[in-house]
């Protein structure tokens, strides 16, 4: 089981609803109201867990006869310590006060976290800049830092490094909302390339939004 490199929309915005106390359905229903963008910062260590799953014992037909053979299996976890990033979100939809959204960030009804039960990655409130906002303008740009969708990263002209830590431009699929209920329901996935530690220089520009002077593609 591996973790993805850095927290999907639907992680961000679960966390959003955790922080402002909605329910399950509240959140699915507000996924696709969102803008999301992310820029891996720092991408931590990545840490290896190997453990052992041990199943029920095993019996025979009748007469009935315990064999002292449990089935065991590995199981292999690949998880994020200490990863740093820069989350940007949006959004035009008057049913979202983004404000409030602000406040709840900062005072959540909930702890915000990511991970299992057994891996837990506390928001760290204590940090200057943990969360703020900010004006945004949208126009046009051609370098960027933060996860682009495939469409956009292929038409990439060039890539330079910006620190000496890197992660190479990798392809992945990501949950971006979801459809259907319960049983029924499926994550819908987007292609993304990530990377961390790189400039990514396109052809030519293409619509963004700006923090400020940081260009950031959101979808």
């Amino acid at each position: 089981m591996d973790s993805y490199l850095f927290p999907p929309k639907t992680t961000i915005v679960g966390m959003i609803g955790a922080a402002m106390g909605w329910n399950e359905e509240r959140v699915l229903d507000d996924i696709d109201k969102f803008k999301y963008g992310l820029i891996i910062k720092n991408p931590g260590e990545r840490a290896i867990e190997t453990a052992t799953i041990f199943g029920n014992l095993e019996y025979t037909p009748y007469p009935i006869t315990k064999i002292m053979n449990y089935k065991s299996y590995p199981i292999t976890k690949i998880m994020n310590y200490k990863p740093f990033y820069e989350v940007y979100i949006a959004s035009d939809n008057k049913d979202l006060n983004i404000d409030k959204i602000y406040d709840a960030l900062n005072d959540p009804k909930f702890t915000l976290y990511l991970g299992d039960s057994e891996s837990l990655f506390y928001a760290d409130f204590k940090h200057p800049k943990f969360c703020e906002k900010i004006e945004i303008n949208k126009d046009f740009g051609n370098e960027f830092e933060c996860i682009l969708p495939s469409e956009i990263y292929n038409k990439k002209e060039r890539i330079e490094m910006t620190t000496k830590k890197v992660i190479p431009p990798t392809e992945i699929k990501i949950p971006i909302n979801f459809t259907g209920k319960g049983k029924n329901r499926k994550c819908v996935l987007k292609n993304v390339f990530y990377y961390s530690g790189i400039k990514v220089k396109l052809k030519e520009s293409v619509e963004t939004y700006y923090y400020g002077k940081q260009p950031v593609c959101l979808f």
